[in-house]
């Protein structure tokens, strides 16, 4: 979780580069892909879209936890 948000802050703070416009394209990709239904790849840009990522930060039981 520590390396999605350094990779954050590297993110959105992107000046006007190609290293920015590969960003968009890729994000713009994705979004497509999940507009179709189809399923969107581990460990793409899109960290939203991550389900690898979603799963390690979300899928637990919060309840079980606090007990």
């Amino acid at each position: 979780m520590q390396e999605s948000s350094c990779l954050n802050q590297k993110t959105f703070h992107l000046l006007n580069s190609p290293e920015k416009c590969a960003h968009n394209d890729t994000m713009h990709a994705t979004m497509a892909i999940e507009l179709k239904g189809r399923p969107i790849p581990d460990g793409n840009l899109n960290q939203w879209a991550d389900r690898t990522k979603n799963y390690a930060q979300f899928d637990y039981d919060v309840y079980a936890e606090v007990e």
